[in-house]
């Protein structure tokens, strides 16, 4: 098959792999950033001729051989698909930001498993209302390069939560990570999730929701509360504990 030959020429040869968001063709000359040439050229030691995979989050992955690597400047010549375009699963998480370490991880943990959006939200008992979408786009980035993704979640930028349930597409079911209750979010995702449709999980700060915020949600047909067992989980460990539980279930 396609991928089952081309997988383990990844594999076995161990490239590295970048992001580089362009068209590709067979033939084609890519240009790469200063900070890309850097990255192969003295961080990985390659040199011209070495070959490395790319991917742009449409075509699919695709062989690369360095053609020059200059000071600030590089060239690669596109070879071959080695992997046809996949999708990720249809997985959104809306989150507080937190700080910032933490963040990245939640960021990074995300990424792996292959939720397809990231929505920062401001909440009512929200510690930190700064969120640098830039700075996240980039370390998304960097963990679909580090995890065989073939491409790169949306991140948006930080809005209120008010405000993005008010255009919340309904078929779209919303798991709301409840510390006070709910249902077991295992029978949430067995008994609601659409495939098709898609989920998104929701998860609060350290210090929860408000009284207003939990009356919102809970008015909305959408919103399913569920529970991750008897403990209170940190912002971060609650996203990654919804979203793989919810991924693995649902089988995507």
């Amino acid at each position: 098959m396609f991928y089952k030959d081309n997988i383990n020429e990844i594999n076995n040869s161990g490239l590295n792999r970048l992001f580089i968001d362009e068209v590709y063709a067979v033939g084609k000359i890519l240009k790469i950033s200063e900070s890309q040439t850097h990255y192969l050229k003295t961080v990985m030691r390659l040199v011209a001729g070495k070959k490395i995979a790319i991917f742009n989050g449409i075509d699919g992955e695709w062989l690369a051989k360095i053609i020059t690597l200059e000071k600030k400047i590089g060239n690669l010549e596109l070879l071959k698909c080695l992997r046809p375009q996949e999708k990720s699963p249809n997985c959104w998480l809306l989150f507080p930001p937190i700080k910032s370490l933490r963040t990245d991880f939640l960021v990074e943990k995300s990424t792996e498993i292959g939720v397809r959006k990231l929505i920062p939200i401001r909440t009512d008992y929200s510690q930190v209302n700064r969120f640098n979408t830039k700075k996240h786009i980039y370390h998304a980035i960097e963990a679909s390069e580090q995890c065989g993704r073939l491409d790169v979640p949306i991140i948006e930028t930080l809005s209120s939560l008010e405000g993005m349930l008010q255009y919340w597409p309904e078929s779209r079911i919303l798991l709301f990570c409840d510390e006070t209750g709910g249902e077991p979010i295992s029978f949430a995702a067995s008994e609601y999730i659409n495939k098709e449709s898609g989920f998104a999980v929701l998860v609060g700060p350290e210090g929860g929701f408000s009284p207003a915020e939990r009356l919102i949600l809970k008015s909305k047909p959408f919103v399913r509360s569920v529970n991750l067992g008897s403990y209170i989980l940190r912002t971060e460990t609650a996203a990654i504990t919804a979203l793989s539980t919810t991924l693995n279930i649902k089988g995507l």
